[in-house]
C-alpha cells in the first residue's frame, strides 16, 4: 500500500482543543469507506475526490467535503508509516467490525486532544470507581473545569457546547466505549488480538521504551490498567508451549460484555480458524449440558428444589458436565490427529451453566480429567469465552453474567 509518510510524523494531536465533535460524530461507516476506497485507488487525494465527488450517501458536496477533512484529521493528515493504513484496511473488511471500533476509538483520540482528555479525565475515572452512568452534563461539567487551562473553550456558544456533549456521547457508543440510547452506561470494549497488536506497534514506532509500553496511557482509552495491558502484551511473547505455565493449566479466559454475545461470536466465527501453526476445536457447552442431562431434567430440577440436597446435586451435576466435556474434547482430539496444528479448544456457550455452576466449577473438575493431546501427551490449551464483567482495579476476577452476586476467581489460566 502506498505510504503516506511524506513530512514528519505527528504521532497525536496537542495544543488547543477544537469543537470538532460538535459537527460530526464518529463517522464510523464513512471511515470503513475511506478505508476501503483507499484500497482500491492506492492514493490519498484520488480516494478524497472519489468521495467527494458522490462516493458517499449525504446528497450535499459540501457535507460530503466535511466528512472526509475530518476522516483525513484522524487518518492522514498526521503522516502515519504505511502499515498503520494497511492495518485499517485490514480492519475495514468485511466481519472486522471489533477491530474497526476499538481501532478507531485509538485514532480518533489520538488526533483529537479534548476527546482523548474526555475519555481520560471522566469515562476512565468513572469506570475505576465503579460508575457506569454517563450523561451529557458530565461532559459540560468538565469543559468547565477545562477552561482556564484551555481558554479557548471560553469562545464556545451554548449551542456548540450542547452538540458537543451529545456527539461525544454517540461518538463513545459507536466506538464500544458505551452502550444504551436514552441513558448510557459506560462498557469495556472489545479488543481483538489484532488491534492489541496494533497499538503496541504504534507506541513502539512513538518512541516509548518496551519496558513503558504497558503503562501508557493509551490503553486506558479501553478501560484496561496497566496490569492488563502487560498481560495483553506478554500473550503475543508466549509460545503455544508455554501457555499456563506460570499457574499450572493452559487455560485462557476472555471476558465480555454479556449485550455484546453475537458480536463476540461472529468474530470468533469469522477470525479464529485453523492453519498449519493451531488446529481450533470449536465446542458449545448449551448442547452438550442439554444431552448429558437428557430424560432427567424433571428429577434434576425436584432435587435441586431440595435444600438439603441442593448443593451435593449442584456438584453432581458440575461432575457430570466436566466429564462430558472432557469426552468431546479427546474426541475431537482423537479424529483429528493427523491434521496439521497444535490444537486448541475453544469453549463457548457458557452462561448454560447457569443457574447450577460455573466456568470457575466447570475447569476445576475438568482439571481432574485434563484433555491430552494424544500426539504429545500435553495438556491441550482451552480458551473460556465468558459472558460478565472484569470489576475495575481487580485481578483475575469476574462477574458472571454481569451479576455482583455471581463474582468469582479464575480457576488458574491466564486472561485475556
Amino acid at each position: 500500500m502506498m505510504s503516506t509518510l511524506e513530512e514528519t510524523t505527528r504521532w497525536r494531536a496537542n495544543g488547543p482543543y477544537l469543537p470538532t465533535l460538535a459537527s460530526k460524530t464518529s463517522l464510523f461507516e464513512e471511515t470503513r469507506q475511506f478505508l476501503l476506497t483507499y484500497a482500491r485507488l492506492g492514493d490519498v487525494e484520488a480516494t478524497r475526490q472519489a468521495l467527494v465527488n458522490g462516493g458517499l450517501p449525504q446528497r450535499s458536496r459540501a457535507t460530503r467535503a466535511t466528512i472526509i477533512k475530518i476522516v483525513q484529521v484522524r487518518l492522514t493528515r498526521w503522516h502515519p508509516p504505511a502499515w498503520v493504513l494497511d492495518d485499517l484496511i485490514t480492519f475495514a473488511q468485511e466481519g472486522h467490525q471489533a477491530e474497526l471500533q476499538a481501532a478507531l476509538l485509538l485514532h480518533t483520540a489520538r488526533q483529537d486532544a479534548l476527546f482523548y482528555d474526555i475519555i481520560q479525565q471522566v469515562v476512565v475515572p468513572r469506570w475505576f470507581a465503579g460508575e457506569r452512568e454517563l450523561i451529557r452534563a458530565d461532559v459540560q461539567r468538565f469543559l468547565d473545569e477545562v477552561q482556564l487551562t484551555h481558554p479557548e473553550v471560553t469562545g464556545w456558544s451554548h449551542s456548540t457546547r450542547e452538540k458537543l456533549s451529545g456527539n461525544v456521547l454517540t461518538t463513545l457508543r459507536d466506538f464500544g466505549l458505551l452502550q444504551g440510547t436514552a441513558t448510557k452506561q459506560i462498557v469495556e470494549p472489545i479488543v481483538p488480538p489484532a488491534v492489541v497488536k496494533h497499538l503496541i506497534h504504534l507506541l513502539q514506532a512513538e518512541g516509548i521504551p518496551p519496558e513503558q509500553v504497558a503503562q501508557h496511557a493509551d490503553w486506558q482509552l479501553w478501560l484496561w490498567d496497566a496490569a492488563h495491558a502487560q498481560k495483553a502484551i506478554d500473550l503475543f511473547r508466549t509460545a503455544y508451549d508455554g501457555i499456563g505455565h506460570s499457574s499450572g493449566r493452559p487455560y485462557v479466559y476472555f471476558v465480555y460484555p454479556p449485550e455484546q454475545e453475537r458480536t463476540v461470536q461472529r468474530m470468533i466465527d469469522e477470525q479464529v480458524r485453523s492453519d498449519k501453526t493451531l488446529f481450533f476445536h470449536h465446542i458449545d457447552l448449551l448442547p452438550l449440558t442439554i444431552n448429558s442431562l437428557a430424560g432427567q431434567e424433571e428429577r434434576r430440577q425436584h432435587l435441586l428444589n431440595d435444600p438439603l440436597k441442593q448443593s451435593s446435586v449442584t456438584e453432581a451435576i458440575m461432575r457430570v458436565w466436566a466429564r462430558a466435556l472432557s469426552r468431546e474434547i479427546t474426541t475431537r482430539l482423537e479424529e483429528t490427529a493427523q491434521q496439521e496444528g497444535s490444537p486448541v479448544v475453544m469453549l463457548r456457550g457458557l452462561a448454560a451453566l447457569h443457574p447450577v455452576g460455573n466456568p470457575t466449577a466447570l475447569m476445576e473438575f475438568l482439571a481432574e480429567q485434563e484433555p491430552r493431546n494424544p500426539g504429545t501427551n500435553t495438556i491441550v490449551p482451552i480458551v473460556l469465552l465468558i459472558p460478565g464483567i472484569r470489576p475495575p482495579q481487580t485481578s483475575r476476577r469476574y462477574l458472571f453474567l454481569g451479576q455482583e452476586r455471581l463474582r468469582f476467581d479464575f480457576y488458574r489460566g491466564e486472561e485475556m
